[in-house]
């Protein structure tokens, strides 16, 4: 086939960003003859090898120092997931991955979640499932269609979800031990995502985005995914996709990860975490950070999070769940910071003043007039007792939270696992 000559290269100052110190790219061009031919595009890494002693293809010229650049300049807005290439050829996950899944009372959720990880990309080491049910369906279920996975019954009943996450995390062999929730379902490439970042040795936790199918909930809450407020609130929007990797304070308990090693250097999953609002993943997340790890939320580790109504009874945000939102936060806080840091303290006020917010709005609301003169329906009026019970389920699981931690900390002293 005959080769038409081509021009001359011209060496042009590359377009983008400032270059990163170190490197220098080649600029490739015909050989003298001026006929095109097939050469290997390759980087120069200074401390490693000076330009002048690479083997030359072609004709290979070395840039000079001020033209520097081998970054593409960043995109300007956020990449929308599904508009993000598959990574071609993905080498297989160098770490070992064990995956452990905790459930009570919902087989059906167990079998799609078990269904989704058969389906990935990489297979794990190993899938461990933990049943808290006192009923033998999940587990039946478990054995007949899903052999390989590895079964633990606990018979600590419901509520002791931190439990049951120890023991998984007890028998694994993974150097990683990812947990899932049984009603989040992981995409193909989960596994190899949310693996990437350990990469970097210092990196000891990470965790990815939960999709719960709300429209425009990627471009929500980019700027406070998974923070620590000084007033000693958590924030979520883990359903935020911010088109990289960002370090955060704590993790979502129905998708994250730990390097082994450094989850058993703090002594593993503590529990004194009841009911349906946990913490304990929150827990987990301010012990690592405690040592000087970094933990990371990568966008691109999804699972479909089904939210599904809990296997011990009631609705997923029912006053049963506000009130160990408040009792196990304030526990959660107490073991990592101690009674007398300041954002202990801020908890308590921020929750009482938000609370006596909440309780005068509702009565406003509630009156038998509204702000235009008209009256209000009966119904709203007789209900209103009702809806004020969600402030005091809030006061009393805060109230519930003192002793609840003086116990927690003395336990944890006996066990060699206090925080502060």
């Amino acid at each position: 086939m005959e080769h038409r000559p081509e021009p001359p290269a011209r060496h042009r100052r590359p377009r983008g960003r400032a270059p990163r110190p170190g490197r220098a790219p080649l600029l490739l061009g015909p050989p003298p003859g001026g006929h095109a031919t097939e050469v290997r595009v390759v980087r120069a890494h200074r401390p490693l090898l000076a330009p002048g002693r690479l083997r030359v293809v072609g004709r290979a010229v070395a840039a000079p120092a001020p033209h520097r650049a081998d970054v593409a300049p960043a995109p300007r807005g956020l990449v929308p997931p599904r508009d993000r290439p598959r990574a071609a050829g993905r080498r297989a996950v160098s770490p070992t991955v064990s995956v452990v899944v905790v459930t009570y009372g919902r087989p059906e959720s167990v079998r799609e979640c078990l269904e989704h990880l058969q389906r990935l990309d990489t297979p794990p080491l190993e899938v461990v499932v933990v049943d808290s049910t006192p009923a033998d369906t999940t587990r039946r279920l478990v054995r007949e269609e899903f052999p390989d996975v590895r079964l633990l019954h606990s018979t600590l009943g419901r509520g002791t979800t931190p439990e049951s996450r120890q023991m998984g995390f007890a028998v694994t062999r993974g150097d990683v031990v990812a947990f899932v929730d049984d009603d989040a379902y992981a995409a193909p490439d989960w596994l190899d995502e949310l693996v990437a970042p350990y990469a970097d040795p210092a990196v000891v936790a990470v965790g990815g985005r939960a999709d719960n199918g709300i429209p425009g909930e990627e471009h929500e809450g980019l700027d406070r995914i998974g923070r620590l407020l000084p007033d000693g609130r958590l924030t979520g929007s883990f359903a935020a996709d911010p088109g990289r990797v960002v370090e955060v304070d704590h993790l979502l308990g129905a998708n994250m990860s730990f390097r082994r090693s450094a989850l058993a250097a703090i002594g593993g999953i503590r529990g004194s975490y009841p009911g349906t609002c946990l913490c304990e993943e929150s827990d987990i997340s301010l012990r690592l950070r405690a040592t000087g790890g970094r933990l990371v939320y990568t966008p691109r580790a999804v699972v479909r999070h089904m939210a599904a109504p809990y296997g011990i009874g009631g609705k997923r945000f029912d006053r049963r769940y506000l009130y160990y939102a408040r009792r196990n936060h304030l526990v959660m806080l107490v073991r990592n910071f101690g009674w007398r840091d300041p954002i202990v303290r801020r908890y308590a006020r921020t929750t009482v003043r938000d609370q006596r917010d909440y309780l005068r709005t509702t009565a406003r609301r509630l009156g038998p007039t509204k702000s235009d003169g008209t009256r209000r329906p009966l119904r709203k009026r007789v209900t209103a007792p009702v809806v004020l019970t969600r402030a005091v389920a809030e006061l009393v699981g805060l109230a519930a939270g003192v002793p609840a931690a003086v116990r927690a900390t003395r336990q944890d002293r006996a066990d060699g696992l206090a925080t502060p």
